[in-house]
């Protein structure tokens, strides 16, 4: 599909001195001379000029999920502007484009819709409009192995994926823009935003929002740098994204793989010795709920973590995946497949602090502290197991496989030394119907270790004495911080 310029909300609430924001309103002349120009290029082109107009009204019925990927990051961006002061009240003056934009339009070729929430892909088929993100492309790339938009670039008939580019402009930059940005990039297009198109409320919001763009999902380029040539490149160039830490070595064993590979792939690079860590906002954690490089996003909008899990991406057979590959809904279940398997190496790793319960040191202070931390992370693990298993029935699907065959015996030995499913750290009722559930099955009762069918020592009711005293202590370390050391360390 071609590419596609999408201009957000100039409507007069916002953006005309008698509209809702009164005094506060965001200049409109700025935006329209630099908006122009760019307007004429894509009308030249015959490429689509998509207009977005904001209707919010409170009798609207509640959206409920329909911002899912957004709903994930913050509630704030799923919502609209309903409430104390409703922005765009259909009917009324305020919810009308303003009339020089009305006046930009009448001079090309247009469409609008109209949405009901902060994103223009919330219910509103946009995405069927714009078409899918990643068409199909079998001609052999002639570009060296630097530069080819082929997955694998050896394979000269394998299937290339594009990211649609999508142009961005208009207001506000921290709410309708960046929500609907954020749905396109999660959809797997690639996003711009002209920085001279768009507008906020304030310079320190519209300063923010482009270093949150910049950081985590598009690209900020000014509307002089939108040229046919570079809209043409970029509209033939792939969308892979790796976030990544500088010095990492999960991190680095993926980019010495990526360039092996030929595949070529954007850098994002993320600072964990800032306050917050880049890897724990709340934008990343939409990305990666466990908030850990390397992150790699497909063309095709499919993210991978975990370091072994990409390089077995990468890496796996071409001719054994080629089907897999070229079949959308096939491809989306090996991911998950293949990265819950390695995810499963997680759990293992933060329970080992608990089992020093078995070590004669045990009533040591740091050992004690130790054993505590290993808890805390223990719980925050399955938290994420326990979220994984509100759609499906199994970790990777509603079928059993290789990633039940490695996550199973990890959460069997927690029940086994006391982890109370149905009780711990608030309930864990998920995992307790997946853990019976598996359970029963003739490849878990044949697998199951002799004195298993009895619960084992609890190590976990020890370990309440332990907090219980540390809380008593009045420990003035944070939970996790040995953990997190750990981690680092690692």
């Amino acid at each position: 599909m071609p590419p596609a310029l999408i201009i957000v909300d100039l409507q007069n609430d916002f953006v005309a001195p008698d509209g809702l924001l009164g005094m506060s309103h965001i200049p409109l002349g700025p935006i329209l001379n630099n908006l122009r120009p760019i307007c004429q290029l894509f009308h030249d082109q015959g490429w689509p000029i998509i207009a977005i107009h904001s209707e919010y009204d409170r009798a609207r019925p509640d959206d409920g999920d329909a911002l899912e990927e957004v709903s994930n990051f913050t509630s704030h961006l799923s919502g609209t502007h309903t409430g104390k002061r409703p922005f765009c009240v259909p009917g009324s003056n305020g919810a009308n484009f303003h009339p020089d934009f009305e006046a930009l339009l009448s001079t090309v070729s247009h469409r609008v819709m109209t949405k009901s929430q902060y994103s223009a892909f919330a219910n509103t088929g946009l995405e069927q409009i714009l078409g899918a993100p990643q068409p199909s492309d079998s001609t052999p790339s002639k570009e060296p192995p630097s530069t080819s938009l082929a997955l694998h670039p050896n394979t000269a008939s394998s299937q290339t994926l594009l990211g649609t580019p999508l142009y961005f402009a208009g207001v506000t930059a921290n709410n309708c823009v960046l929500a609907s940005l954020i749905s396109a990039f999660r959809a797997g297009y690639q996003c711009f935003v002209l920085s001279d198109c768009l507008g906020a409320t304030s310079p320190n919001l519209l300063a923010a929002s482009l270093a949150v763009i910049e950081k985590y999902y598009g690209t900020v380029l000014p509307s002089t740098f939108a040229t046919v040539s570079t809209i043409t490149a970029a509209a033939h160039t792939s969308r892979r994204i790796l976030y990544y830490v500088n010095g990492s070595i999960p991190s680095w064993r993926v980019m010495m793989a990526l360039h092996l590979k030929g595949i070529p792939y954007t850098r994002k690079r993320l600072h964990v010795m800032t306050t917050p860590k880049e890897t724990r906002t709340a934008e990343f954690l939409a990305i990666n709920p466990r908030g850990k490089t390397p992150t790699l996003i497909e063309p095709d909008g499919n993210i991978l973590i975990e370091s072994v899990a990409i390089l077995d991406y990468l890496h796996a057979d071409d001719e054994s995946r080629r089907g897999i590959l070229n079949n959308p809904t096939a491809r989306k279940a090996w991911i998950l497949e293949i990265q819950r398997f390695h995810e499963t190496e997680n759990i293992h790793y933060v329970f080992e602090d608990i089992e020093l319960l078995y070590k004669e040191s045990r009533d040591e202070p740091h050992i004690r502290k130790r054993i505590y931390d290993a808890y805390v992370a223990t719980t925050t693990e399955l938290r994420i197991w326990e979220r994984y298993l509100e759609h499906s029935t199994f970790i990777a699907g509603e079928e059993f496989g290789l990633a039940d065959c490695a996550f199973f015996p990890c959460l069997a030995y927690l029940v086994h030394r006391g982890f109370d499913l149905q009780k711990e750290d608030g309930g864990f009722s998920r995992l307790k119907a997946y853990y019976e559930c598996v359970d029963a099955l003739p490849c878990a009762k044949d697998a199951r270790p002799k004195g298993y069918d009895k619960l084992g020592t609890s190590l976990f009711r020890k370990v309440h004495e332990i907090a219980e005293e540390l809380k008593e202590d009045k420990v003035d370390e944070l939970p996790g911080t040995f953990f997190e050391a750990k981690m680092r360390r690692a």
